[in-house]
């Protein structure tokens, strides 16, 4: 725990080891958020579910999933409605293929989210409206990242330590 309803789910090996971030919304469950999930991002939600032993709701982030196949996309998307997701949204290095594919084939699952969208979560849910002119949001996943990877290296460095 970070904060309170705030968690980073421990590294996962894809190569390379990666961490996610966990926020507990209240009264719908976890919301994960990735970097590119090269250890898969069923696995990164399953990891994060075991950890926290909470329902997921939604994952947003890269899915790692540029250039596969329609079979891969099925295979993975599935993997997440295993697991209750009930929204995701593939961003960054998960690829158009995806998108594409899950907006055809999973449209009351699928949400688009870019630079320069922003969250809101009212009862029904968290969903994504595009303020683009409200450039300090662009802000906010460069400080996540920024606070992130400070945090990976003390991890290496004490598990490093204890070999």
């Amino acid at each position: 725990m970070i904060y309170p309803g705030f968690a980073i789910i421990g590294q996962l090996n894809g190569p390379p080891y990666e961490h996610a971030l966990a926020t507990n919304i209240k009264n719908l469950g976890l919301l994960v958020t990735v970097g590119c999930s090269h250890p898969g991002v069923e696995n990164i939600v399953e990891k994060a579910v075991m950890d926290l032993n909470q329902t997921p709701y939604m994952v947003i982030g890269g899915f790692h999933l540029g250039g596969q196949t329609n079979a891969v996309y099925n295979e993975t998307l599935e993997g997440l409605l295993d697991q209750n997701i009930t929204k995701f949204f593939p961003i960054h290095c998960s690829g158009d293929g995806v998108r594409s594919y899950a907006s055809i084939n999973y449209p009351e699952f699928y949400g688009v989210g870019n630079v320069g969208y922003c969250a809101e979560l009212d009862s029904t849910g968290l969903y994504f409206i595009s303020l683009s002119s409200n450039w300090y949001l662009y802000l906010i996943p460069v400080g996540v990242i920024v606070l992130l990877l400070p945090l990976t290296v003390i991890i290496r460095k004490k598990k490093s330590a204890k070999s």
